[in-house]
């Protein structure tokens, strides 16, 4: 079979449109022959690869915008799932996190970058070789996982348990007794799961696009013709990849990923009045000393870190506990349908950590507390406070093929996913990935197991 070339852009760099980009370009054949996929993705905010993060992935210098979610996100894979899609997404997603957390492909030494070919925009860093503890943490860490329930107000109605069929698909799942619960909740769970750090997780997602031969377009598109536009024909001071002599055989665009978050209610060739905010703001605590303890009527936890969340009567979780396994903590939050405000707001950040110390009273520093009394919010050492738009849609998230190409481009989109977008990546990816190839008659090479082995 002859060989044959296609260009592929994606706009947005937030989760979604990284793992698309990745799920597209993982595939490629080793040899000449077969269909070989060229990825672009074209984006406004990018991680910043070369600084350390403050806990929050920005830049001193630059500091991205609240809308950039998926800098600012406290990342677990706990599923929320609300259909039979959503939940086949969270358990694909959660089995190539899994894989990952097991091979730990960031560990192995970096190739040489000395290479790339880019302005002083986005250089990617060498392998580190620091023993700060930011630098050495890892993407993503096993939990030990406690999700509790909210009771209802009102008469209680027999049902089967909030968690079944949405949750006992985990590792280690274990209902917990009605004994073990305290006042004011209705049911309870533990399980093993993975916890995100998402600023090193997404930096290194980006790593491995760009080791892998994607290039980026650090450019901001007010609509879908000039996506492809910069995809197809970028300035020089706007490209970050490895190697730029490769590119010539790129060609225009065949097929556009478009995956912008927030943008997608205001970007010319989508202007979706169904996307929206969800306000979050979560506080970023220092708690190394933080750990899973065996209650004396249960086993031992299987993993030292613990992760908690409280699910509201009326659904949704605004009270949780994130350990990144770097020693912080992501402490949350809230989510505030419409609020386009990015500015944290002290009075918040004092409820988060009054919510959360309530939970998990471990927070606060064992030097400010004697355990005497109840911990308070100035007991714990607090890193930074982030506020994230989550890029929510009315209706649910979108992933299908347009009507109508751009230009000839065939267009896919794929966006809209709120809070759940780390949980769903994969699998949103892979799906958008089939889009593609069906758009442009390319054989399929997607499947449910993936190799981590070029990442």
């Amino acid at each position: 079979m002859a060989s044959s070339l296609h260009h592929i852009a994606i706009l947005g760099c937030g989760v979604i449109g990284l793992s698309t980009a990745l799920a597209i370009l993982e595939d490629q054949p080793q040899t000449g022959r077969g269909s070989r996929s060229f990825v672009t993705i074209v984006s406004k905010e990018v991680p910043n690869l070369d600084e350390d993060s403050g806990g929050a992935g920005q830049s001193s210098s630059k500091k991205p915008s609240a809308e950039y979610a998926s800098l600012w996100a406290g990342g677990h894979h706990v599923s929320d799932a609300k259909s039979e899609r959503e939940l086949r997404y969270d358990k694909i997603t959660f089995e190539r996190m899994s894989l990952l957390a097991r091979e730990k492909p960031w560990s192995k030494k970096a190739a040489v970058t000395s290479g790339l070919s880019s302005s002083s925009v986005l250089p990617v860093p060498p392998a580190q070789t620091s023993n700060d503890a930011e630098k050495q943490a890892e993407p993503l860490v096993w939990v030990h996982q406690t999700e509790l329930y909210e009771k209802a107000d009102g008469p209680q109605i027999a049902a089967r348990p909030p968690y079944e069929g949405v949750l006992d698909w985990y590792p280690d799942f274990k209902p917990l007794p009605q004994f073990s619960l305290k006042g004011g909740l209705s049911h309870g769970c533990t399980f093993s799961t993975i916890d995100i750090n998402v600023p090193v997780y997404h930096r290194w997602l980006l790593h491995c696009f760009l080791e892998l031969g994607g290039r980026l377009v650090v450019a901001e598109a007010k609509s879908l013709r000039q996506a492809v536009q910069l995809a197809t024909s970028p300035a020089s001071s706007q490209v970050v990849c490895k190697d730029i002599a490769t590119w010539r055989q790129a060609g225009k665009v065949d097929a556009l990923v478009a995956s912008p978050g927030l943008g997608a209610r205001f970007i010319e060739g989508i202007k979706d009045e169904a996307v929206h905010p969800q306000r979050g703001q979560v506080v970023v605590v220092h708690a190394p000393w933080l750990s899973a303890d065996a209650p004396s009527w249960n086993d031992k936890p299987p993993h030292k870190l613990p992760g908690y969340s409280i699910v509201r009567a009326q659904g949704g979780r605004e009270v949780y506990v994130i350990p990144r396994g770097d020693g912080t903590v992501v402490c949350g939050g809230t989510r505030i349908v419409d609020d386009w405000d990015p500015n944290p707001r002290p009075d918040t950040t004092k409820r988060i950590l009054e919510r959360c110390l309530g939970l998990v009273p471990q927070l606060a520093d064992p030097k400010k507390s004697a355990g005497l009394t109840r911990p308070r919010a100035e007991d714990v050492q607090v890193v930074g406070v982030n506020v994230g738009l989550r890029p929510a849609r009315r209706g649910g998230p979108r992933l299908d093929r347009a009507m109508d190409d751009v230009d000839g481009v065939k267009v896919v989109y794929n966006y809209g996913y709120g809070g759940a977008g780390y949980q769903a990546s994969w699998g949103a990816a892979l799906d958008a990935k089939q889009l593609v190839e069906e758009a442009l008659q390319i054989p399929s090479s997607s499947s449910v197991q993936r190799r981590s082995a070029k990442l």
